[in-house]
């Protein structure tokens, strides 16, 4: 079971969603907790201040790390024909959310996409998701599971009154 879906199952089982619901829908907005005391990490974090994070121990702290079985001249190659291919798509018909892209070339583009993917000098970290702190991946799990079982009952994470603070907050969907 990913983290994801384990934090979801442990917060429909630990959180009062009858109750959460009933102040909701009265007072439009319901306090759940701090960040402190939720997240899996108990600490804030933000991108741009992150010193209160240890790095992960596999990239240093980067987010991503060496592709070692990459190859530059097959991901030059891929690179340059997604992006001559995409630009051909955008002219010719539109962008892709008219979807009037022809099925070869979106399944062409997309096999382009893999090789260039496959071949990239650098990925993503596994061990933090690209997040560069393996807490920093954490909270982002416990932040993803918390923001799909809010939806599932109708709610939305953030406050109706204005700036979030150190809480945490859920609030109806209008």
């Amino acid at each position: 079971m990913k983290r994801t879906e384990r934090y979801a199952r442990d917060m429909r089982k630990t959180f009062k969603w009858d109750n959460i619901m009933t102040a909701a829908q009265t007072d439009g907005e319901v306090w759940l907790g701090t960040i402190f005391g939720l997240t899996p990490s108990g600490k804030m974090y933000a991108p741009y201040a992150c010193s209160n994070v240890m790095g992960c121990k596999r990239c240093g702290g980067k987010g991503e790390v060496v592709n070692h079985k990459a190859d530059a001249a097959k991901y030059e190659e891929a690179d340059n024909h997604n992006a001559g291919l995409v630009a051909e798509l955008l002219t010719h018909y539109g962008p892709w959310y008219e979807q009037r892209w022809p099925e070869a070339m979106k399944a062409e583009l997309e096999a382009s996409r893999k090789v260039a993917v496959d071949n990239m000098p650098m990925r993503r970290c596994t061990w933090c998701n690209g997040h560069g702190s393996h807490e920093a991946a954490q909270d982002s799990d416990w932040w993803s599971a918390l923001e799909s079982v809010a939806n599932e009952h109708g709610l939305a994470l953030g406050r109706l009154e204005g700036e979030d603070d150190d809480g945490v907050w859920v609030c109806l969907l209008t």
